[in-house]
């Protein structure tokens, strides 16, 4: 993850945490300095046990939200 321009104020380090399909998952911490480098995969996986038809999958699959936060750990 690149970010032109941007300076971290701390230097504590940082994870990404991303919500999908329902699920939260995030990454190992790494330290705060740009470039950041996640060096793992986060698979989700979800069974639509009720689906038949792949468009109702299609519908389903474009009304879902993915969010993808980079958090920076606070000292306590």
């Amino acid at each position: 993850i690149t970010c032109p321009g941007v300076l971290l104020k701390d230097k504590e380090e940082l994870y990404l945490g991303v919500s999908l399909l329902g699920q939260y998952k995030k990454t190992q911490c790494v330290p705060a300095a740009f470039p950041l480098f996640f060096q793992e995969k986060l698979v989700f996986e979800k069974a639509f046990a009720d689906v038949v038809d792949p468009g109702d999958l299609v519908e389903l699959l474009e009304i879902d939200t993915a969010v993808l936060e980079l958090i920076q750990l606070v000292p306590p």
